[in-house]
C-alpha cells in the first residue's frame, strides 16, 4: 500500500472517530434511564437525581389534580411539584421532564412565567419542547397544537428557549 493510501485511510479513521465523538456528546441532563424496580416514587426520584430538584419539593399524591387529564402540577409558591398517583413507571420520566421544565421556567422568571412567555399556552409548549429535548416521546401540548393548527414540533425559538432553561443553573 502506498504512503498516500495509508495517509488517506488514517485521515478517514480520524474523521470517523471525531464525528462519532461529536455525535455522542451533548450538554445538559441525560435522557431518562429507568431503574430496575417499578415503583413510581423510585422512578421519579431516580430521574430527579439526574436532573436536580432545583429547590422544589416533589410529591406523588393519590389523586391531587382537579383535572383528570393532568399528570402533574407545579406550584410556584410554595415551590412544590405534585405528580398524580395514576402515573405509571413508564410515564414518570416524561411527567418529571415536563414538570421540571416548569420549575426551570419559575427559576428563570420568578413571578413572571406567564408574562415571560406571553400566555399559558406557550408556557406549556416550551415545557413540552424541553421535555422532548430531555428524551420524552409523549408531548401532549405539542400534540394538541398539531391537531388544532397542523404545526409539527417546536419552532427554532421554542427550542432555543427550552435549551436555555435546560442549561439554566440548578
Amino acid at each position: 500500500m502506498s504512503t498516500r493510501a495509508i495517509v488517506a485511510v488514517l485521515l478517514a479513521l480520524v474523521t470517523l472517530v471525531t464525528l462519532g465523538a461529536i455525535a455522542t456528546s451533548h450538554t445538559g441532563p441525560r435522557a431518562a434511564s429507568l431503574p430496575t424496580v417499578c415503583d413510581p416514587a423510585v422512578v421519579m426520584n431516580h430521574r430527579l437525581d439526574e436532573l436536580g430538584r432545583s429547590g422544589y419539593a416533589w410529591e406523588i399524591q393519590p389523586d391531587p389534580i382537579d383535572n383528570e387529564h393532568h399528570a402533574g402540577y407545579t406550584y410556584f409558591d410554595p415551590p412544590l411539584v405534585v405528580v398524580s398517583g395514576k402515573v405509571t413507571c413508564e410515564q414518570m420520566p416524561t411527567v418529571v421532564n415536563h414538570e421540571w421544565m416548569h420549575v426551570q421556567q419559575a427559576r428563570a422568571f420568578p413571578g413572571q412565567v406567564v408574562l415571560a412567555y406571553g400566555g399559558m399556552d406557550e408556557v406549556e409548549i416550551i415545557a413540552d419542547c424541553g421535555s422532548m429535548l430531555l428524551g420524552s416521546a409523549y408531548t401532549p401540548y405539542l400534540t394538541q397544537r398539531r391537531q388544532q393548527t397542523g404545526d409539527h414540533g417546536c419552532t427554532a425559538d421554542e427550542n432555543w428557549s427550552a435549551r436555555e432553561l435546560i442549561n439554566h443553573p440548578r
